[in-house]
């Protein structure tokens, strides 16, 4: 009995009491024998130097292979993965801001961080508790920071989306802008123009650009035509004013309608019509056998880029199912041409009030559309 109380005695005053560790006073070292109460004599020699908690093999092993090992395999997998990475990013990263949904980013940023960091996982056992508590903490806080910071800078400026349209027949001047819900009308409020003027918004896109928010409102006086532009062969009208910038001629017979129209100081007009059609044929137009003119559901629009300034184009269009009579629908002709101030002064004064963190760009083909309605009776 004395010789116990003696034991116990000495083992208290060595320190060697279990119940007087600390959580943390094992962690990243060796084990040893005394901390089991065994004696030394009965522990496995290999145990005696193996790392932590790994196998009792690796004690045979030097202690410096595990840095070999990772050396030869993070760089592959950072050259591989992180390369497609930083491609990701740097394709993705504003496509949200076209109305894309945000998830599928997010998963694919996930997806390759976990690739990126995998050859860290048989080593990150060696490493003390400071290092995860650090980057944690780094997480915390630019978690927080992208929480709260404001998205866009003048570095990562969010793009919106700008067009004009004008009724040539009534004069009614619209400028729209498209762009994510909130920030468009940030943007809108800064306008001169639009000041004390109510806004029209709504979620149906002037082109498909992801259900961004669209916005209208009564803007400046586009100046795209110059005055000393004649109308031929239409010089024979009388068109004053926006009525003078687009002029046409239509005829019908049977299921077929032929389209006679020029615009001024353009390149690009447009047919569009309420019912589709099913045949298109542009007179001095070049055809390509291997390709259908129109889709089999056929066609709502009739897109023309002429290579020719102030070109009279004509078009023969056919409804299969419907009599061309009655048929209605708009001629539109487009203007793009913004490099001389004051052409189109809406476009100029966006780009001069917009905030430091956005970026204006047009929403279609072009700037301006100008257009007449038709009806064929």
């Amino acid at each position: 009995m004395e010789d116990d109380d003696a034991t116990e005695s000495t083992s208290l005053l060595r320190g060697r009491d279990r119940r007087s560790r600390g959580t943390f006073t094992s962690f990243g070292k060796r084990r040893h024998p005394e901390e089991d109460g065994a004696l030394e004599t009965t522990d496995d020699p290999l145990m005696t130097k193996a790392y932590g908690d790994e196998q009792a093999w690796s004690s045979s092993l030097p202690q410096w292979t595990w840095i070999l090992q990772f050396v030869i395999l993070a760089p592959i997998n950072i050259v591989l993965v992180g390369q497609i990475a930083l491609l990701m990013t740097s394709a993705l990263h504003q496509t949200p801001a076209d109305g894309n949904p945000v998830l599928p980013t997010y998963l694919l940023v996930v997806g390759l961080t976990v690739l990126l960091l995998l050859p860290m996982t048989p080593f990150i056992h060696r490493f003390t508790y400071q290092i995860p508590t650090l980057l944690f903490f780094v997480f915390v806080g630019c978690l927080i920071y992208n929480l709260l910071a404001f998205p866009f800078s003048p570095n990562a400026r969010l793009k919106h989306r700008f067009v004009q349209q004008i009724d040539l027949d009534t004069g009614v001047n619209n400028v729209s802008l498209s762009g994510l819900d909130g920030y468009v009308q940030d943007i809108i409020s800064v306008l001169p123009s639009a000041a004390g003027q109510p806004l029209c918004c709504g979620d149906i896109p002037l082109v498909a650009s992801g259900g961004l928010q669209t916005c209208t409102w009564h803007g400046l006086a586009p100046d795209v035509v110059p005055k000393d532009i004649t109308m031929a062969p239409y010089s024979n009208r009388t068109l004053k004013g926006y009525k003078s910038w687009l002029a046409y001629n239509a005829t019908f017979y049977n299921q077929s309608a032929t389209f006679t129209f020029r615009g001024r100081n353009t390149k690009q007009y447009r047919l569009l019509f309420d019912s589709p059609v099913s045949s298109v044929h542009i007179e001095d137009g070049a055809t390509d056998p291997r390709f259908k003119t129109i889709t089999e559901k056929g066609s709502y629009q009739v897109r023309l880029f002429p290579r020719t300034w102030d070109k009279t184009m004509t078009v023969n269009v056919t409804w299969s199912e419907e009599q061309a009579e009655g048929q209605t629908g708009k001629v539109m002709a487009l203007w793009s041409d913004a490099n001389q101030h004051g052409t189109i002064p809406a476009y100029d004064e966006i780009r001069r009030f917009q905030p430091i963190w956005a970026a204006v760009t047009k929403a279609g083909d072009g700037l301006v559309e100008g257009w007449k309605a038709f009806e064929l009776r």
